[in-house]
């Protein structure tokens, strides 16, 4: 069984260890240098009420996977916000719901605090992301510095 639940400090190792392999093996992210502990310790102490930090565990507490939306302004108006989505699943874990399970779980926490819209940002040579996030209902919109796929969800 999966659960799905906002990090917490204590999550900081595990989060680590599921994200290190994946910077390593230079495939599924642009982050190019391996995090810290205390790193890791900082970003989920700069979680805010209009940002959103889930983690996927097992029943026996393994992490399989973790998602971020970040605000991409830090101003706000109306209750219309645009987030930035970040999604990260073990290496071992791929392709096997984990990311779809975290999305509906953040989707519904998204549209609970005001997000109208989401945007992914994919290396374009990771479709297998492009692909993920287009099945989640992300649009492409845009090519960023010829890189990177802009990909865009609309709430509702």
């Amino acid at each position: 069984m999966l659960i799905i639940r906002p990090v917490v400090i204590e999550d900081a190792d595990a989060i680590v260890e599921l994200l290190n392999p994946l910077i390593a093996d230079g495939r599924y992210t642009s982050m190019k240098e391996q995090i810290t502990v205390a790193e890791q310790i900082e970003f989920i102490n700069s979680i805010n009420d209009a940002s959103i930090y889930n983690i996927a565990t097992s029943n026996e507490g393994k992490v399989l996977g973790i998602q971020d939306i970040l605000p991409i302004s830090s101003k706000f108006e109306s209750n219309n916000y645009t987030g930035e989505i970040s999604t990260f699943v073990s290496l071992e874990f791929h392709r096997s719901g984990i990311g779809t399970e975290l999305s509906k779980a953040t989707f519904k926490c998204a549209k609970s605090i005001g997000y109208s819209k989401l945007i992914a940002t994919v290396r374009l040579d990771n479709p297998g992301a492009i692909s993920f996030y287009q099945s989640q209902g992300f649009m492409p919109s845009a090519t960023k510095n010829g890189q990177y796929r802009v990909l865009e969800k609309h709430l509702s």
